[in-house]
């Protein structure tokens, strides 16, 4: 099997990089490693996910001596054509979100001397140069919909998901049963714009889940998020109490509808990209990764959960109840059961 191993010596202060890549290696003085991240279609701006993605690979300058390089994708042809231009001129290839599952496999196999990170999903088919991570994004929903079931007061919660992938659907999974653990009877709205980048669905769905009584509201459809909470904003200022649980990243500022920094957004389900990131390149780095493999990253690694220091639910009680359900989804005591397999504890 092909290994790809980043070895870094320091002899007087001078950073030697060392890469041995099957059998050709490369040491050069002060060479420093290339990354190189492909933003998908929904770009680099906002609160799309593949900008809170390059967000966090930001952080490596701070913590690793890197150069970042990146891409935007147009369009899905573009997808394999953007991975293999960066993994030309780069050590290492980040690569966000399910729509690159294909493409990332056809470049690996195109390029095995360059390591490609996989974040966010699974593969069908792992190669000895590809590292992939992935989230267990059912216990931040599982959190996040306990959250929404102590605060309704209508008992009818909504779910807004983007597109049906495999991320989308675990993050439903979990809301609804951790909503069901606090109140058996509480009603589910669910629905989904099958679109990451729709704000006029987005909106309009939303304005519809909350006509049907949801006061709490989970968007799960990436940027287009920001459209439900443009309409929760609406409805608060119209005299409503309603809210909006974020996604990916903790998304109260953006829900600020008044001066004194009131926000419409209840909690918000994360994903913490830079420490996951900053794990798998520093082991990159030492050559402890181990490429071919699947990471599951969950609650017991601080790797997702949801945003608990907010003044809109951080009340005497609600903390402490929320932290106590985090600790037995992480010592297993609360197990979520996938609903079409029957299988607890989903990996």
């Amino acid at each position: 099997m092909r290994k790809i191993v980043v070895k870094i010596l320091i002899i007087v202060g001078i950073c030697v990089v060392c890469m041995y890549i099957s059998q050709k290696i490369i040491v050069s003085d002060l060479v420093i490693p290339s990354v190189g991240f492909i933003a998908d279609t929904d770009g680099l701006y906002g609160q799309s996910f593949s900008n809170i993605v390059w967000n966090g690979i930001q952080d490596l300058r701070e913590f690793h001596m890197v150069r970042l390089d990146y891409s935007v994708t147009e369009s899905e042809s573009q997808r394999v054509e953007n991975i293999n231009k960066q993994a030309k001129k780069n050590d290492i290839v980040i690569v966000p979100g399910m729509n690159f599952s294909e493409a990332i496999v056809e470049s690996a196999k195109e390029n095995p001397e360059t390591g490609y990170i996989f974040l966010d999903g699974e593969l069908d088919e792992m190669l000895p140069n590809i590292i992939a991570i992935d989230f267990r994004e059912e216990q931040a929903g599982y959190l996040a919909g306990v959250i929404a079931a102590i605060t309704t007061k209508t008992n009818t919660i909504g779910f807004l998901g983007g597109e049906q992938i495999d991320p989308v659907k675990k993050f439903e999974l979990g809301y609804v049963q951790g909503a069901k653990a606090i109140q058996n009877d509480i009603e589910v709205v669910i629905d989904y714009t099958n679109s990451f980048v729709d704000d006029v669905q987005s909106y309009e769905k939303a304005k519809r889940l909350y006509e049907k009584n949801c006061d709490i509201v989970f968007g799960a459809n990436g940027k287009s998020n920001q459209q439900v909470i443009e309409v929760a904003k609406e409805l608060v200022k119209s005299g409503q109490k309603v809210w909006v649980i974020g996604v990916d990243s903790d998304q109260y500022e953006q829900g600020i509808y008044t001066t004194d920094g009131q926000s419409v957004v209840l909690t918000s389900a994360v994903k913490h990209f830079d420490r996951a990131i900053a794990e798998v390149v520093a082991n990159i780095l030492d050559g402890t990764a181990q490429f071919g493999q699947m990471n599951i990253l969950d609650i017991t690694t601080q790797s997702v959960g949801v945003t608990k220091i907010n003044p809109n639910f951080s009340f005497q009680g609600n903390i402490e109840r929320v932290s106590d359900i985090e600790q037995k989804l992480a010592t297993g005591e609360i197990q979520i059961i996938d609903e079409i397999t029957k299988d607890e504890n989903m990996k």
